[in-house]
Parts: C-alpha cells; structure tokens; sequence
C-alpha cells in the first residue's frame, strides 16, 4: 500500500473582512468579519493553521495597508509554507474592461481608489510560498479567473499534489453580484466553505475537493455560483494545498467499524494477491505490476483516510487488529492454490474493476 509522506509544512492564514466602509456610497456588509473568524476558528482548531498577520478588520482594511501586508507576507513566508488568503468585503468590475477589483475600507467610487486583481497577482508573484490559496467573498471576484482547472482528486495521490507548487484561487461567485445573506448568520458561500471544513472526516483535503464542494453546495442553495481553479500568469507547477486535520480521537460505531475492517481487508486481499502472483509466476510480474499500480492509484487515498479513522479507534492497539486481519487473509490466499490460469483470470478480473470504477467516475 502507497505510505503518504506529506510535508510538514507551516500553514499560514491572513484574512480581510469589510463589513463598515468609510463612504456611505458602499452598503453596510453584516457577515464579513463574522465569515473571517468562523474562518480562523476552523483552520486554526482542526488543520494546524496560524495567523501570519493580525487581520485587517474594517478601518484598518485600507488599501495601504491591505497592499504593505501582502508585501510584508512575502518576507515572512518560506518556499515550503502553505498559506490562505481570505478576502470579504465589497468587490467592483469595469463594465467595459471586464477587470475587477478589491474594494477597501477607504475607498470612494473610484477605480484609483480599488485594488486591481493584477496588483493583487504582483503580491502573490512576490510571495514565496509552495502552495497558496486566495479566497475571495465578494462581488464579481470570479473576474480574478480567466481560466478554471478541474482535477479529479479521485485519480491522484495527495503526495504527488503537496509535492508540486501552486497557485489556486476560489471566489464566491462569477462576474456577478453575490449574497451576504443575514446578519451574523453568514454568507451563503461561506457557510458552505466552513461548514466543510468543519464536517470533514478525512486525514487529507485537497484544495480542489475544496472548491468542488463549495460550489456545488453555494451553487444549489442560492443564485450565486462559485468558480475556482489555478491562478494563470503565475508560476506553479500546477500542484494543490494539502489541508491534513489535526490527530484526535476518533470513535466508531460498530457498524462503521465493520464496513471500514471490510474495506481495508478487501483492498489488502486484493494487494497480496497481486504480490503472491508477481512471486509466483515472474512471466506474469510486467502485468501484474500495472494491475497493481492501477489498485492503487483508484484506491489508495480511501484507505488511507479509513485506516486514519481505525487508527485514531484503536489508538495503541490499532497494529494489533491489523496483524490478525493480516494474518487471517494470509491463511485464506494459499500460494499452492494459485494456478497460472487462475492467476491470469485474477489480473484480468482486477482489471475489468479497475476500468469499471475509472469509467464510473467520468
């Protein structure tokens, strides 16, 4: 089975939430600060996140000072860092230029007075971090995208992911006006982002499972629609932010324990068979070797997240349940009841699954 050796990364969060704009011009928000500190409560709690800076709430949400901690975060910052920017407040877009904006605490109704989304880029360029992630809850914030990257977390290794830089931005909505939803009970993007975040059971997100969910949850439950994806014009090697949940205690009902022992003894089953035939049969070790890098790559980020959750169960004696799993596998798949014709319809059945669960995930 695939070990993940993820990075012991420092992850850093800066956030930016407007509710009181200093021209009456602008309309009073009411979940912004609200939305950041659910934020900050969630990602510091359960995913091992700190402050880099101290947030820019209301009047010190200017556009000077949003521009010189953004600079100030690049001096901090090192090449194996994560880190999540959050921005909520008051967004604008040129109706010609189609470009957007930031819209800070003290600004009037003028495009010199925003913060353009290039300069928004130029900091983040400046920022030496491995994986950065801009959030924006604002009016016309998808106008920061101009293209949308979709990845299928399903087919990929969360390892290979960590390992590679990148720049990845989630906004609330598309080039259009977005919901700040009721006073103090949050946005409706919000919500679904830290509910999320929040609900998670697994070890390891991504940020693309990230985004999946929020749109598709925001998207269903108001008019908005959030649009995520890689920042272009960055330089990235187009990998993702892993977000891994704290250690804790974690207490199965029987009936989880039993559906999550029969999961993993199917997937381990599948593994030593596979390793049996490349021991028993060597004419066969070529195909064998692709069967079993295909198991993998379909299932092993599942296993791993079930095996955090048994783990977590048992706690010091989870290797103990896992030796008499093992061994009574072992017991059942005898090396001598192996023909070469049942091997070769083995490697055949695998996979027919493997292309089976690959087509079902299209």
């Amino acid at each position: 089975m695939a070990v993940f050796n993820l990075k012991e990364r420092i992850n850093y969060l800066f956030v930016i939430g407007i509710d009181k704009y200093e021209e009456t011009t602008h309309a009073v928000l009411g979940n912004s600060i609200f939305d950041c500190q659910n934020l900050i409560n969630v990602l510091t709690e359960k995913y091992n996140f700190q402050l880099i800076l101290d947030p820019l709430f209301d009047e010190a949400a200017t556009r000077k000072n949003i521009i010189d901690k953004l600079s100030e975060i690049s001096l901090i910052t090192d090449k194996e860092d994560n880190l999540i920017i959050y921005f909520a407040g008051h967004g604008s877009m040129n109706p010609h230029t189609k470009k957007g904006y930031w819209v800070p605490v003290d600004a009037a109704l003028s495009e010199s007075d925003y913060i353009p989304n290039s300069t928004i880029k130029d900091k983040i360029e400046d920022i030496n971090a491995k994986h950065i992630f801009l959030v924006s809850d604002s009016c016309f914030s998808g106008t920061f995208l101009t293209k949308t990257r979709s990845v299928d977390i399903a087919s990929s290794f969360y390892e290979k992911l960590d390992k590679s830089k990148s720049r990845w931005y989630l906004s609330s909505g598309r080039e259009e006006k977005v919901s700040d939803g009721i006073k103090g009970k949050g946005s409706p993007f919000s919500n679904s982002l830290i509910n999320f975040l929040k609900e998670n059971d697994s070890k390891y997100i991504s940020v693309s499972e990230i985004i999946n969910h929020t749109s598709k949850i925001t998207g269903s439950a108001s008019r908005q629609q959030p649009v995520g994806g890689t920042i272009t014009g960055l330089e990235q090697e187009y990998g993702q932010m892993i977000l891994i949940k704290k250690e804790h205690d974690i207490k199965l009902t029987q009936q989880q324990f039993n559906n999550f022992m029969k999961t993993y003894g199917f997937y381990y089953g599948q593994k030593y068979s596979i390793e049996l035939i490349k021991s028993l049969y060597p004419l066969l070790g070529m195909v064998a070797t692709l069967r079993q890098m295909q198991w993998e790559n379909v299932f092993a980020s599942s296993v791993e997240n079930i095996l955090y959750k048994l783990k977590s169960h048992f706690s010091n004696n989870w290797r103990e349940y896992e030796d008499e799993l093992q061994g009574k596998i072992k017991k059942l798949i005898l090396p001598e009841n192996i023909t070469f014709d049942d091997a070769i319809a083995f490697l055949e059945h695998v996979g027919k699954s493997y292309l089976a669960i690959s087509l079902d995930s299209l």
